[in-house]
């Protein structure tokens, strides 16, 4: 399932939850999420921090737009599944380290401390976008907006790609 679908109804599922404990203060649970004690963790958002006033699709468009994701560009409505959603799970994996730009590439190895070298072996910085813009051996024609519309050609790309 494609992770923003499974995303609405998750949010969806807590949504309505949290309606229904609502509706009855009898219920337990009812005072830890509605009384609740002041959040130790401030970074961390409780469950009852949620709004339920809103639909899930503004909730999610919303949180979309005040804080754009990688490549967020490619995406014309946050609401409604990526292409690809039928791939099989390699490739849809693949597609999917491209769009968020979070393959372990040599860029990402040595930010997290495990290699000493971000290059790739032309030179350059080794990111996701390096490899599908401009890297002569695997670059794809038209940049990442291209396998994300998951053409068949994109879908062959994505399955010779370097990328595992």
């Amino acid at each position: 399932m494609p992770r923003l679908h499974h995303r609405y109804h998750h949010n969806h599922s807590i949504n309505h939850s949290l309606t229904n404990f609502q509706r009855k203060p009898h219920v337990p649970v009812h005072q830890d999420i509605f009384n609740h004690p002041v959040s130790r963790l401030p970074h961390r958002q409780p469950i009852r921090s949620i709004d339920t006033s809103s639909s899930t699709e503004d909730l999610w468009r919303y949180a979309w737009e005040t804080d754009l994701p990688a490549n967020s560009e490619i995406i014309d409505d946050p609401t409604v599944p990526v292409p690809g959603a039928n791939l099989p799970r390699r490739e849809w994996c693949i597609l999917n380290r491209f769009r968020s730009g979070a393959g372990q590439r040599a860029a990402s190895l040595h930010q997290w401390g495990y290699t000493d070298n971000p290059l790739c072996i032309c030179g350059t910085t080794q990111t996701m976008s390096h490899i599908v813009d401009s890297y002569p051996v695997y670059k794809f024609e038209g940049g990442l907006a291209s396998p994300h519309t998951t053409s068949d050609s994109a879908v062959e790309w994505l399955r010779h790609s370097c990328i595992r």
